[in-house]
């Protein structure tokens, strides 16, 4: 997600971009069922992020927040785990299955949990571009200019 530096957020653009951003994500489809998460403070989270810093840098934060939350209550909540009386999957099993770390970036899509990366994506949520050199912050001079 890149950082906008010419748009001032009002509350009400804020509020209208974290309800997009969260409520149609897959993670929030699948911890809507899970009970003891609180979904609307992660998107008032959100919201105050964007008013604070006049950006949507954090929100994908407060998402995997949500997504965090919502996997450690379907695994301290053991009725999560039951399978349904209709014989569908459990609630565990159906957040497992449809909530990837931060939603794959956008660049691939979510199997049982696991992200399955677009072509030239990698990395456990596919935020990493293969064929783009990686960002060097600093290089140890005194070691060879070796980095670690």
């Amino acid at each position: 997600m890149k950082r906008e530096t010419n748009q001032i957020w009002t509350q009400e653009k804020a509020t209208e971009f974290c309800n997009n951003f969260i409520k149609k994500s897959q993670t929030y489809k699948a911890c809507n069922e899970v009970p003891s998460v609180p979904s609307g403070f992660f998107i008032k989270s959100c919201v105050l992020d964007i008013m604070l810093t006049n950006s949507t840098i954090w929100a994908a934060g407060g998402r995997e927040a949500l997504r965090t939350t919502c996997m450690k209550e379907i695994s301290q909540n053991s009725t999560l785990r039951k399978v349904r009386a209709d014989g569908k999957p459990s609630v565990a099993e159906n957040v497992k299955r449809i909530a990837c770390i931060n939603e794959c970036s956008g660049h691939g899509i979510c199997i049982n949990g696991t992200c399955e990366c677009d072509q030239g994506f990698g990395a456990k949520d596919c935020s990493m571009e293969l064929n783009k050199p990686p960002v060097v912050y600093g290089v140890n001079i005194e070691e060879g200019g070796l980095c670690d």
